[in-house]
């Protein structure tokens, strides 16, 4: 599985989403790139401390949104109104139970024809590293019952001459799209 984790390119803080072009928060480590595609950018993280390093960061740009989240829901996010959710290092972490209720949330969220892009594990945590139980096919089972359809899922990326791992345990990208067009 190779090629590019997704046209509209990385990640937030953590976690997060584009109008006009999305993100869970974290540290700030793809929402540069983002605000650079989006007309409007909005991130969420479940820690307090990771949404003030990103405010810090990136609060001059007023494109730039972030607040926090519960864990599993999208709060302040209007139904159909987003292009892109963004997720890298997030869903590597979390078990399938929320990763559903993520994925309903995401589905409520896109526009149609929106896309996600989401990092996660692919072997059930078999190989550590804190992963998560989800596994490729499981996150496939989750994302059609939320109408989501998979038109990606690569372990890597080529850039120029390198080879760019999704993760060091299996993981994998998924891109994801919700049915219909904008």
């Amino acid at each position: 599985m190779e090629g590019q984790p997704h046209e509209a390119h990385p990640h937030s803080c953590g976690a997060g989403w584009c109008r006009g072009g999305g993100d869970r928060a974290g540290a700030g480590r793809w929402t540069g790139e983002l605000l650079k595609h989006c007309s409007s950018y909005q991130g969420l993280d479940i820690s307090a401390t990771c949404v003030e390093v990103c405010q810090e960061k990136f609060g001059k740009d007023p494109k730039f949104r972030i607040g926090l989240t519960d864990g599993n829901s999208l709060p302040g996010v209007a139904d159909q109104s987003v292009d892109l959710v963004w997720s890298f290092d997030v869903f590597v972490h979390i078990n399938d139970t929320d990763v559903e209720a993520y994925l309903r949330e995401i589905a409520r969220v896109l526009k149609p024809g929106g896309r996600t892009v989401l990092h996660h594990g692919s072997a059930g945590g078999a190989h550590g590293g804190w992963r998560s139980n989800l596994t490729t096919a499981k996150m496939n089972e989750l994302a059609a019952k939320q109408g989501l359809v998979v038109k990606s899922q690569i372990d890597g990326w080529q850039d120029g001459g390198t080879f760019h791992a999704a993760g060091l345990y299996e993981d994998i990208i998924t891109t994801l799209e919700k049915p219909g067009h904008g």
